[in-house]
């Protein structure tokens, strides 16, 4: 199951039917399944296609990106700290439109929440104005 995680986690920028439903579906079944010896080697692996989706312009592609990282931030809890940064940086150009503040928010939030101090800290430094 390991090896299948990063192929869905890159199809989360596929806009075609039926790779994107599949895609979007997929991977948090999968996060709920893997086990955390399995997963904790995987995330550095998944931090450069949850990336690649928070950047992508094609419509729906960026909240199936927080969604996947707020499943990634359930399964793996502070283990994803190291990478928040990371992923921290493209959240948060999003931030001020409209369309993706509530999803910003959720995002963020999950982080935090599952994170503890280390995430807080980190997201105090990175999105200005965050507050608890």
């Amino acid at each position: 199951m390991g090896w299948l995680l990063p192929i869905v986690c890159a199809g989360l920028c596929e806009t075609a039917h039926p790779y994107s439903l599949i895609a979007k579906k997929a991977f948090p079944e999968l996060l709920a399944e893997c086990p955390q010896a399995t997963l904790l080697p995987l995330i550095p692996s998944l931090i450069q296609p949850l990336r690649a989706a928070l950047l992508d312009p094609a419509a729906g592609i960026f909240e199936a990106g927080c969604d996947a990282i707020i499943a990634l931030s359930i399964a793996a809890g502070p283990y994803l700290n190291p990478h928040i940064e990371k992923l921290l940086q493209q959240i948060n150009k999003k931030s001020m439109q409209a369309k993706y503040k509530q999803k910003v928010q959720e995002c963020i939030q999950t982080l935090v929440e599952q994170g503890g101090d280390e995430a807080i800290a980190v997201v105090k430094a990175r999105v200005p104005g965050f507050t608890i």
